[in-house]
């Protein structure tokens, strides 16, 4: 048998296999505009999902395959997989996609080609860390960073001065 056609039969028993579950546990979830702001609190990174990304998130419900998913939603092989990846690597879904060597070519494959982001990450600080502010004599950028709020000087350190003395 030609290796092309071994390695798509093996792609389509995984697809057949594997049915992806969206986790909604332990996260904050708000749709907006079509993309969908999803913040984990385990973690504590928020996700923007794309629409496509969305969608696709939202059909995982553990029910379909992969090549089900790729039909609901009329979506190419490609998408498909590249989206269930990101989702996955960012904690998105109950269970990792099975790593068979036909899914690594696919990931490979996908990386060449120019394609639109899934999503976009970022790691959100705590509260506290959110609220703190740079102390009096701490060097400073703007004057917005500092407690005393004056970011003064040729040295630029932070200083607590009057009203309307940080100009």
């Amino acid at each position: 048998m030609p290796v092309d056609r071994r390695n798509k039969e093996q792609d389509e028993r995984l697809a057949r296999k594997f049915r992806p579950e969206a986790r909604h546990r332990g996260l904050v979830i708000q749709p907006l505009d079509g993309e969908t702001l999803v913040y984990d609190r385990d973690t504590h990174q928020a996700h923007c999902l794309t629409p496509f990304a969305s969608r696709l998130w939202e059909a995982c419900d553990g029910q379909r395959t992969m090549a089900e998913l790729r039909t609901a939603g009329k979506w190419s092989d490609a998408e498909v997989v590249r989206g269930i990846d990101h989702l996955a690597r960012a904690g998105l879904l109950k269970e990792l996609p099975p790593m068979e060597p036909t899914r690594r070519r696919a990931l490979a494959r996908l990386g060449r080609a120019a394609a639109v982001p899934v999503m976009v990450s970022i790691l959100v600080p705590d509260a506290a860390s959110a609220a703190s502010c740079i102390p009096d004599g701490a060097p400073c950028t703007t004057s917005a960073g500092c407690c005393g709020g004056c970011c003064k000087g040729t040295s630029h350190l932070c200083k607590t001065v009057g009203p309307g003395a940080c100009l």
